[in-house]
């Protein structure tokens, strides 16, 4: 399902403790595998979502927690969007925590 979401060539890049990182989209959806397997209480939180669309672009502003037993993460997810034949699709997700 999570797959969907995003455009076949998408991209994810993370920022964390100063560190970017980008990796592919089925890099990614295995490490949310994996996350899943480790924490089996993962739960995230949203709060006041931003959106900004022009024609056929769009960005997503998203703040998060993660919680991931008993810690929680703060962070932020900035998506960047397309809209194609197929409608609406993640091109590129950057997240920081």
């Amino acid at each position: 399902m999570l797959a969907k979401a995003f455009a076949p060539n998408a991209t994810i890049t993370s920022s964390i403790h100063s560190t970017t990182e980008t990796i592919s989209l089925p890099e990614f959806i295995d490490f949310v595998k994996e996350l899943k397997t480790q924490h089996a209480n993962l739960e995230e939180t949203h709060g006041k979502t931003s959106v900004l669309v022009d024609k056929s672009v769009a960005t997503i502003y998203v703040p998060f927690n993660l919680k991931m037993g008993s810690s929680v993460a703060a962070g932020i997810d900035v998506f960047a969007l397309a809209k194609g034949t197929d409608g609406w699709r993640i091109v590129h997700k950057l997240y920081s925590m």
